[in-house]
């Protein structure tokens, strides 16, 4: 999850919310979301041209094992899913228990509330050979015919005839702290659309989210283990933003909120190693180090030194 969450700061879209409980957790948003992905836990037989390891980890019981956590994980995401809404279901195993088989045992038990999506062909010069279980469509990659490892998925979606209305537990704790209005005009300086994003604190750090998806982040991350979402702003200091390094990969972010420093390929290497930058290469207090155009995060120069503001967690370790 701290892996997802690291990419997730890297895309830069805001509307994420990365979280890490058990399927039930999310079973209980019921009738929540407008599509639901399971990239399900399974024995890994895709892996095994991939990672010699994995051949030696495949054992009958584990099939069985993951067959079982599949169905247990279906149940709560049929659960969280809305009418007509789309449930997309994958594993990187070639096993038909957790496979299609899982898919039969769901229908077993859903029966008429599962209904066919609308899908585009897969052409055949994809190399995918598709399928159908009940209402659900199949599509199994093999790494001979298709690019990449072994692979299966199968998307169907929940009949909009079921009714119900939306239900979320209820919060386990206040995490969110109000932006005053100081607080919001500042952090909306650095936004291209500030009328379209919504500002809080959590503890002493200032973060932005669409507007569209704020309210169910709030109710998301105040019910669930949430460890990480929306944009992290940075921090206030005497009404000023320093800001946090995620912001420099927001993709709502006015370039015109600091002075841009583009950098060459031999200082973009430096600023990476979080080495030494060169003063001249930026203009005086808080810059966006941009490299072909492309954000890579902060620095701030004072006088005659460079404050490299690069996360040490992705700094560049080898030469």
């Amino acid at each position: 999850a701290s892996v997802l969450a690291d990419n997730v700061r890297k895309w830069g879209t805001g509307n994420v919310a990365v979280t890490t409980c058990e399927p039930k957790a999310l079973g209980e948003f019921e009738n929540w979301f407008d599509a639901v992905a399971v990239d399900a836990p399974c024995s890994g037989e895709g892996m095994f041209r991939k990672d010699p390891a994995s051949r030696g980890e495949w054992s009958e019981g584990n099939v069985r094992l993951c067959a079982a956590r599949q169905d247990a994980i279906l149940r709560e995401a049929w659960r969280a899913l809305k009418p007509g809404g789309r449930l997309i279901y994958s594993t990187c195993t070639f096993n038909r228990d957790e496979d299609e088989g899982t898919l039969e045992r769901m229908l077993a038990w859903a029966g008429d509330e599962v209904a066919e999506a609308a899908v585009p062909e897969a052409g055949a010069e994809w190399g995918i050979v598709c399928g159908q279980v009940g209402a659900f469509r199949t599509y199994r990659f093999f790494p001979h015919r298709a690019c990449g490892e072994g692979f299966f998925a199968a998307v169907a979606c929940k009949s909009p005839d079921l009714g119900g209305r939306m239900r979320s537990p209820k919060g386990r704790r206040t995490l969110f702290g109000q932006a005053d209005k100081g607080a919001v005009a500042e952090l909306g300086r650095w936004v291209r659309e500030p009328a379209a994003m919504r500002f809080a604190t959590v503890g002493d750090t200032f973060y932005g989210w669409p507007a569209a998806q704020a309210e169910a982040v709030r109710t998301l991350s105040e019910a669930l283990p949430v460890i990480c979402s929306g944009v992290a702003m940075g921090q206030l200091f005497k009404g000023r933003l320093k800001p946090d390094p995620a912001l420099a990969f927001f993709v709502g972010l006015d370039r015109a909120a600091v002075p841009v420093a583009e950098f060459g390929p031999d200082e973009t290497l430096s600023y990476l190693r979080r080495a030494e930058v060169r003063p001249d290469a930026l203009a005086e207090g808080m810059n966006l180090v941009c490299a072909e155009g492309r954000a890579l995060g902060f620095a701030k120069r004072i006088g005659g030194r460079v404050n490299n503001l690069y996360p040490n967690s992705l700094r560049i370790l080898k030469q």
